[in-house]
């Protein structure tokens, strides 16, 4: 019998996501274990394998690369030799209902459907009996549904007339739009049942007029990274009691010491690694910075792993560098510089930013002298660092050029008290002016 391969739920809030690559052909042997596609969830990308053994067969309506697909969505099937695909035996075994003298005899088979576009149907209140299938087999699709719910029916209409006293139907919520958008209803072409102009047709419009100047605004589909940063970041901000402390301190040990490696041929950290070397210092000694916040308490790790903010194409993406307490400055630098290379190449796994217990984000490469971090929830603490400037300072009664630095501690006032977090950025401090540290 064969098998339907559906888009899984990879996180528990996760109800859609961008399906990226076929790993295997239409017609390709398969086995139990391999990976058949890459699907990019709010997590990241990663590769889902196959529970069967068979040939696999490729979905007549399964999504480009780059389109969304909904949990529990059908994109393909693996059979046994000879054996039809699951949306061929549906088509062929689907009942024609009798007439009755009340209803005339249905005149091709009722339509299938997948758990996805049902459960797509109620959210949307659409009757499946109601929906143009199109795809094979009498298949509804995501997109037949979606269709449906743009076009209610029976619907409200308002009647305008042209110039040529051609009376023209359109919706009231394709109106209302069309007044926004500063479009003429006239000469719109209307989609729906009897030309009537809906919604989707002025925004369709509106989207393929040309620009009227440079100024003209530009709409950019919200991707699953970018939902996932809004809505993470809002967590940060809402779900906690955010407190920003900020210091200026003096980096220029830090700074020496990497010319100091480069002059010798040696390959000089980053500052950011360096950076997390110290915060892994000054949370040994309060370890309250490196906490959580549950529902009936406050949980301490006794390890640092260290969630860093790398930039991308795609959005902020968050890698975690694991038990970054135990590892030298050299080991969190390789580590760090592997990490954000996979980053950028899109290849991060779910598990690769799972499990941080404080994150640091560094903005120095840009000028940035300093910002308010948002906290990653669950975690209780994140380290934001700016530029490092050349500058005058006051060094024992005397102005003298220095290297200073601007770090801003976002903590959870919920877990973390004010003077808890002063002591952190003190010892972060202490350690900074401690040139041994950064001979490891």
């Amino acid at each position: 019998m064969a098998v339907e391969i559906t888009v899984p739920r990879l996180g528990w809030t996760m109800e859609e996501g961008i399906f990226t690559q076929w790993l295997k052909n239409d017609g390709d042997y398969v086995e139990e274990g391999e990976s058949l596609y890459e699907l990019e969830s709010d997590k990241g990308i990663q590769e889902v394998e196959g529970f069967d053994t068979g040939i696999l067969r490729v979905a007549p309506d399964a999504p480009e690369p780059g389109g969304t697909v909904m949990v529990g969505q059908v994109l393909g099937c693996v059979t046994k030799d000879g054996e039809p695909p699951t949306w061929e035996t549906a088509a062929a075994g689907a009942p024609t209902p009798p007439a009755t003298p009340d209803a005339p005899a249905a005149s091709s088979a009722a339509p299938s459907s997948t758990p996805a576009t049902r459960r797509l149907a109620r959210e949307l209140g659409v009757d499946l009996t109601a929906v143009a299938a199109t795809g094979k087999g009498g298949r509804i699709r995501i997109n037949d549904i979606r269709d449906a719910a743009a076009a209610p029916e029976p619907a409200p209409q308002i009647a305008t007339t042209a110039n040529n006293d051609e009376t023209i139907l359109i919706s009231p919520r394709a109106a209302r739009v069309a007044g926004e958008l500063g479009l003429d209803p006239t000469t719109l072409a209307g989609t729906g049942k009897g030309g009537r102009i809906r919604e989707c047709d002025v925004r369709n419009a509106a989207d393929s007029a040309p620009a009227a100047s440079s100024l003209s605004a530009s709409r950019i589909p919200i991707s699953a990274t970018r939902r996932t940063i809004a809505r993470r970041m809002v967590a940060g901000v809402t779900e906690a009691a955010p407190v920003t402390l900020s210091v200026k301190l003096d980096a220029t040990n830090l700074v020496t010491a990497r010319e100091t490696m480069k002059s010798e041929g040696k390959q000089a950290p980053s500052p950011t690694a360096m950076f997390i070397h110290l915060a892994c210092l000054a949370i040994e000694r309060h370890p309250i910075l490196n906490a959580e916040w549950q529902d009936d308490a406050i949980v301490i790790h006794g390890d640092v792993h260290m969630s860093v903010a790398v930039d991308t194409d795609k959005g902020l993406l968050v890698p975690v560098i694991r038990q970054a307490n135990t590892k030298s400055i050299a080991q969190i630098d390789q580590e760090l510089r592997a990490l954000a290379a996979t980053a950028r190449d899109g290849k991060l796994k779910v598990d690769d930013m799972k499990g941080g217990t404080f994150t640091v984000s560094n903005l120095g490469l840009y000028p940035v002298d300093a910002f308010s971090p948002i906290l990653n929830l669950p975690q209780c603490a994140i380290l934001g660092i700016g530029r490092i400037n050349h500058e005058p300072a006051v060094v024992n009664d005397t102005i003298v050029p220095r290297h200073m630095v601007t770090v801003s501690l976002t903590i959870d006032h919920r877990v973390i008290d004010g003077a808890d977090g002063g002591r952190f950025l003190e010892s972060l401090c202490q350690c900074l002016e401690q040139p041994l540290l950064f001979s490891q």
